[in-house]
């Protein structure tokens, strides 16, 4: 690793993981690439966790570790940010773990860009449950040619799989979003997408993203507010990226912001429904936001298209009602 300024930055937020912190830091260091160095960010982390990093920065002069005050994740990684020493920057949840090839597949050496992409797949215990990667090789693309299939296969939602240019990240003051907890990994990708003019996009997966049995059995609640937050930053980034493509690629990208917005909508109005404190006020709000965002339909199925009418078209009262009827239609399923 070059002493001063490593390729790449790994930027670990850790809380409350030291059941997986081993074997995530392994992961790491195990790298068959080697010019890097890992920033391990004890967010106030109340178990073992920030002394299992101090050990690691202890053994190992690749690793730095820093110990703040508990701000959440998105405020450990901004922490990771205004630390980090790379050329590039890389992003790794605490409870996640990579092949020992993962940063070696962002073909570093093959292209000089601004954003390189790979896939990954979602694992429990024993089993890889799902795939998310790209059809093929791009060596080096312009955005328009990766953007569409990165949306369809959520692989923008979070900055795992990527490398960003700290260049770039430092010259447009580009940092996660301390206003949400909800989205705010899909909002900072796309604000950085705002900014790049090409990409290397590798079709290998070698980020495990661990998928926790609790997650099956709970779902956290998020304040309305923080719904309606994300829903609109996330669609002005995505309309702004319609404006700096070409005219001839926009009706395509316009059917990924359509679908992405409807997803919004359903899960804003059955948190809204079951939340049982302020419904009328807070479909009322979520009603108006949602009507005036929807301008098309392209991309969306008949039935998609219909809800979206009669929210739009039909009177509060009505459209409450519903929504009621759909939503618990939807559940009886």
């Amino acid at each position: 690793m070059n002493e001063t300024t490593p390729k790449i930055s790994v930027i670990v937020p850790v809380y409350k993981t030291e059941a997986y912190l081993h074997r995530c830091v392994d992961s790491i260091l195990a790298q068959t690439f080697q010019d890097f160095e890992v920033l391990l960010i004890d967010d106030g982390s109340p178990d073992r966790s920030g002394e299992i990093c101090d050990v690691y920065a202890q053994k190992d002069r690749r690793v730095r570790v820093f110990h703040k005050e508990n701000g959440g994740v998105s405020s450990a990684r901004n922490c990771g940010l205004d630390n980090a020493k790379g050329e590039w920057i890389c992003f790794v949840d605490s409870d996640d773990f990579l092949d020992t090839t993962y940063l070696d597949d962002f073909n570093l050496n093959d292209s000089r860009v601004e954003f390189y992409l790979q896939g990954y797949r979602v694992v429990d215990a024993k089993n890889i449950l799902s795939v998310h990667r790209f059809g093929q090789k791009y060596t080096n693309v312009k955005i328009l040619n990766f953007l569409i299939e990165a949306e369809r296969n959520c692989i923008l939602n979070s900055p795992v799989c990527k490398l960003f240019s700290r260049d770039l990240l430092d010259s447009h003051r580009l940092y996660f979003d301390l206003n949400t907890s909800y989205g705010e990994d899909h909002l900072f990708v796309l604000n950085y997408l705002l900014f790049i003019r090409d990409a290397s996009v590798n079709n290998k997966c070698s980020y495990n993203y661990v998928y926790h049995e609790s997650q099956s059995l709970t779902r956290r609640i998020v304040p309305i507010s923080e719904l309606l937050y994300y829903t609109v930053q996330c669609y002005k980034l995505q309309v702004e990226i319609i404006e700096n493509i070409g005219v001839s690629d926009r009706e395509e990208y316009r059917s990924i912001v359509n679908i992405r917005l409807y997803s919004n909508m359903m899960r804003t109005i059955h948190d809204c429904l079951n939340s049982k404190v302020n419904v009328k006020k807070d479909f009322y709000i979520v009603r108006r936001i949602f009507s005036n965002l929807f301008s098309s339909f392209v991309g969306l199925s008949l039935y998609q298209s219909g809800l979206v009418l009669m929210l739009k078209g039909c009177s509060s009262n009505f459209s409450l009602c519903l929504f009621r009827i759909v939503m618990f239609i939807r559940r009886w399923k």
